[in-house]
């Protein structure tokens, strides 16, 4: 047991409404799993011309506003 680190870098969909794989969303999900899992996760964002918090990845999920674009 001991620290980690996971960094995954891609091109995709991200922040549309109504599209339940995008990449946020995903990681968003990711976050809540290894919490679930009994891991300590220190930080989480996703970056992608601006930058997402996702330490919080319940709030994260619940709030729809953070996870679709205006586009």
């Amino acid at each position: 047991m001991g620290q980690w680190n996971i960094t995954v870098r891609g091109v995709g969909a991200h922040h549309n409404k109504k599209y339940t794989t995008d990449a946020n969303r995903m990681a968003a999900q990711f976050v809540k799993d290894l919490r679930a899992a009994g891991h300590t996760v220190v930080s989480a964002s996703i970056t992608y011309g601006g930058d997402d918090n996702l330490t919080d990845a319940e709030a994260y999920l619940d709030d729809k506003s953070k996870q679709d674009s205006e586009s």
